[in-house]
């Protein structure tokens, strides 16, 4: 069974509700100069809007600088929507870590960012001098993903996403 990725609504969704969550454990968290706090929670709060509102406007499929250049992730908005996700949900969970309060990552948060990392950082055309192999990742929520490493790079096929391999 194939399963899609994230589509944007979910991915701008969740990034605000990363966010959400990054900005309600620093304004938990016992501050040295409160009023520097309050000011970095307003701005992160302005900021993330401002990202929302950008991806939004320009949609899934507008093509944009990335910073993993030639990989498998698209060179689009919705794959910058897809990627600030797992940016803000780490950053959010080491914030949560720091202050004594973590919680698990949604699990669709954390499966696509499984995948997000594997095709973004993961997947290369650079050439591999050895024998071509396979490597299966399995997630213990039940999401198994296939990439292949052959003289032309690793790669797995798109939403490679398959319960149980």
């Amino acid at each position: 069974m194939v399963q899609k990725n994230l589509e944007l609504p979910d991915l701008l969704r969740l990034i605000d509700e990363r966010a959400t969550a990054f900005r309600a454990v620093a304004a938990r968290t016992e501050a040295r100069a409160p009023r520097e706090r309050e000011a970095l929670a307003a701005w992160l709060a302005a900021s993330t809007q401002q990202l929302l509102d950008t991806l939004r406007e320009a949609g899934p499929d507008a093509e944009c600088w990335t910073w993993w250049g030639a990989s498998q992730s698209p060179r689009t908005s919705g794959a910058v929507a897809r990627h600030q996700l797992q940016e803000i949900a780490m950053h959010t969970y080491d914030a949560q870590l720091t202050a004594g309060t973590a919680q698990p990552l949604p699990t669709e948060v954390a499966l696509d960012g499984v995948e997000d990392f594997l095709f973004t950082c993961c997947a290369w055309s650079g050439t591999w001098p050895h024998e071509p192999a396979v490597v299966d990742y399995h997630a213990t929520e039940g999401r198994s993903w296939r990439f292949t490493v052959e003289a032309d790079g690793a790669r797995g096929p798109p939403s490679t996403v398959r319960p149980g391999l």
